[in-house]
């Protein structure tokens, strides 16, 4: 869409659109938040570029899951830069970032480790810090159950206790509780589900980021994906995501809950004692 800016130029905005129903509609909904991205822009508002906060994400569809009613309550999709990831609709996961965690995802982070510039992490001890919070709500009710992973740049939290409402006051409450990033709080809201990364990201297993993104443009596209997949795939075979620490509450497990949590340890190798990345 073209609209011109206050010194009477052209400016172009593009957004993507979707539909259940046919790409045309899809090309509607498109056309709509072109245009509401362009006036918002115009008007000395900047757009939200928080990933998908407030659309469906354009994610390939690797796996559906459907609960005992038949309802989808599961998907895993890929996301852009081609890790793995579980989307569920009622099994709270908490991600909790490491502070001043260093990322050698992004280049000058990397190159400042190698200089030793790189900022080290406060003082303290942060990770029994958030445990702390996590046993602090355990303690306050008692139904509460969480499991406690480490990740490579900090922890994750799974609530085992039974379904949440991603879209529920109570359930932002319990995240921000525990140090949840408020954006990706947010995120649940908007996309009324939860997400965790089940596999390693690919630059830490020394393979480049993928440059195509769904959805393919053109076949070859595609095929070149499919090519750079099989090399990340073999590239990440020895690490893990995630690594099982401990159960706060007791060990009982949802049935609700207990397919996803069986589901979340196998794809991240979880139980094993692989490097994490």
């Amino acid at each position: 869409m073209d609209l011109p800016d206050a010194s009477g130029q052209d400016c172009r905005f593009e957004s993507w659109g979707w539909s259940d129903e046919s790409p045309q509609d899809a090309e509607r909904v498109g056309r709509e938040r072109a245009g509401k991205v362009a006036q918002s822009v115009l008007q000395g508002q900047p757009p939200d570029h928080y990933l998908y906060s407030d659309r469906p994400v354009r994610e390939e569809i690797l796996e559906e899951i459907r609960d005992a009613d038949g309802a989808v309550s599961t998907v895993i999709t890929r996301n852009s830069y081609g890790c793995r990831v579980l989307n569920c609709s009622h099994v709270m996961f908490v991600d909790i970032d490491e502070p001043e965690t260093r990322d050698s995802g992004s280049i000058l982070q990397a190159l400042a480790g190698l200089f030793g510039k790189s900022k080290a992490s406060p003082a303290g001890d942060w990770q029994a810090e958030a445990v702390a919070r996590a046993e602090e709500l355990c303690r306050a009710d008692a139904r509460i159950r969480a499991r406690v992973y480490r990740t490579r740049a900090g922890l994750r939290i799974l609530m085992s206790h039974g379904p949440a409402d991603p879209a529920s006051a109570a359930t932002h409450d319990v995240m921000a509780s525990l140090g949840s990033d408020p954006l990706y709080v947010r995120l649940c809201r908007a996309q009324e589900s939860f997400r965790a990364r089940l596999t390693p990201k690919p630059w830490r297993c020394g393979v480049l980021s993928p440059t195509i993104r769904f959805p393919w443009p053109d076949p070859e596209a595609k095929a070149a994906f499919r090519e750079w997949e099989e090399s990340y795939r073999a590239a990440a075979e020895p690490y893990a995501t995630c690594r099982y620490l401990q159960t706060l509450g007791n060990d009982q497990i949802h049935p609700v809950v207990s397919p996803v949590v069986e589901l979340h340890d196998r794809l991240t190798k979880s139980a094993s004692s692989a490097q994490l990345a």
